[in-house]
């Protein structure tokens, strides 16, 4: 028999292609092509594909999301963010800053999105240690902030934030507590959005309490966008 070789000029993520074009040993409608595919048992869904529209919809379905997501700057995520309470933290990079005399549309139209964001929670209600960062001092969040080294040697190799997960929250007499995540290697970007990408949400509240001690783990060390060190600068110290 002759060994077959499929088409590998066809692109997988393609919106108005078949797989059983690049498989043409396949009958039309053996391959699940959908563009996105997420199945729910019990307390998980697993998503497959381009998860743009479900991480929306997870975002949507909150009062309030907090999270560490290495890249964000994806247009629809960003405003399904801009209309819940948000606070995220994302890995320190360039094009955060708005540098004296930039030019680039794209990253001035990033910042706006970011300036979109907002939130209401105040840093004490967090678990340790945010909750005990500067607590006599300014007690706000900010709403997408950075953390990590800066890579400005280009290494092709370096230690990053990456993290891609968010936590549904909601304000208690015990403080912010967690009821759900969302957490894959789905990158908030468009390039994620054309990519083989996964994610699961998890509606389990021990679960998602672990992920919100994550987030306040790295959110006390986290800094503002306009960082101006390549070394982490956390923008908080523990105690007053």
């Amino acid at each position: 028999m002759d060994r077959w070789v499929p088409d590998l000029s066809f692109s997988p993520q393609g919106a108005d292609k078949d797989l059983h074009l690049a498989y043409p040993h396949l009958e039309e409608g053996q391959w699940d092509n959908q563009r996105t595919r997420s199945t729910r048992t019990g307390v998980i869904t697993t998503h497959f594909g381009d998860l743009t529209e479900p991480v929306v919809d997870f975002i949507r379905g909150s009062h309030a999301v907090v999270g560490c997501v290495a890249w964000l700057t994806a247009t629809p995520i960003l405003e399904a963010l801009s209309e819940v309470d948000t606070a995220i933290v994302v890995q320190k990079e360039d094009f955060l800053r708005p540098d004296q005399g930039q030019t680039d549309a794209w990253r001035q139209t990033l910042r706006k999105s970011y300036g979109a964001i907002t939130n209401g929670f105040a840093r004490y209600r967090f678990p340790y240690p945010l909750g005990m960062m500067n607590y006599s001092g300014d007690p706000t969040v900010d709403p997408v902030s950075c953390v990590g080294n800066h890579n400005s040697d280009r290494r092709a190799a370096a230690p990053r934030m990456h993290h891609k997960f968010l936590v549904r929250v909601d304000e208690s007499d015990d403080g912010v507590v967690a009821s759900a995540v969302w957490t894959g290697s789905f990158n908030f970007s468009k390039n994620g959005g054309n990519s083989f990408e996964n994610a699961v949400e998890i509606h389990d509240v021990d679960v998602a309490q672990q992920y919100l001690k994550e987030f306040a783990r790295v959110a006390a060390l986290s800094e503002p966008l306009n960082w101006y060190r390549d070394w982490v600068t956390p923008q908080y110290r523990l105690g007053s």
